[in-house]
């Protein structure tokens, strides 16, 4: 698990002319909390958030009651199901701030298993995300960090490699480099445990 408080939000928004902030797997909020408080003076048009738990959206209900005078949307869905929603009606010439975090849904503030979602594309659907953004995306000036490198490779991680990364995870990233290696800068950094960065060129 990762956090958003190593990235300067406000220089990326205002350095890539970003409008909406597109958030998977809210968790218990903390990412969207940081976002919200570094961007008070500076707001996105939008800020979504999308998960999976409906235990996890109900309490994140409080952020939004909390900050009121945001324009925040909160999804209870899938990560893939909630992108296919939000990205038909949000204009194509708007870019988007994406924090992809959906990973192993539940497993860190729920205690769930990493196999308690059968269904790959749920469990760790960064490949179904990446894929959906695409077919509504093409082309876009859109700014992307994705968090846990390590789920689908290792390297010199801060956090250490994942022992069973083989047995739960995904193999190697080929498909990020697939999709946007004609748009995007593709960054990996090593901190914690991992994020890729998707920067615009």
């Amino acid at each position: 698990m990762g956090s958003m408080n190593i990235f300067d939000v406000n220089y990326i928004k205002n350095k890539f002319n970003i409008n909406y902030f597109i958030e998977t797997g809210t968790g218990i909020g903390n990412s969207l909390k940081y976002v919200l408080e570094e961007t008070k003076e500076n707001k996105f048009d939008e800020y979504i958030s999308i998960e999976i738990s409906k235990t996890l959206y109900e309490k994140c209900l409080s952020i939004k009651e909390k900050y009121n005078n945001y324009n925040i949307k909160l999804i209870n869905s899938n990560s893939p199901e909630g992108l296919s929603e939000i990205l038909s009606v949000i204009p194509i010439d708007k870019n988007i701030f994406f924090w992809l975090d959906a990973h192993f849904p539940d497993a860190d503030h729920n205690n769930a298993s990493y196999t308690s979602i059968k269904d790959k594309n749920i469990r760790i659907p960064l490949e179904e995300e990446i894929k959906i953004i695409k077919e509504n995306r093409k082309n876009c000036k859109d700014y992307f960090i994705i968090d846990d490198l390590r789920i689908y490779e290792d390297g010199n991680f801060e956090g250490g490699n994942w022992k069973d990364r083989v047995h739960y995870g995904g193999d190697g990233i080929q498909f990020i480099h697939d999709a946007f290696s004609d748009t995007h800068e593709i960054t990996k950094l090593f901190n914690h445990e991992g994020y890729i960065v998707l920067i615009p060129k």
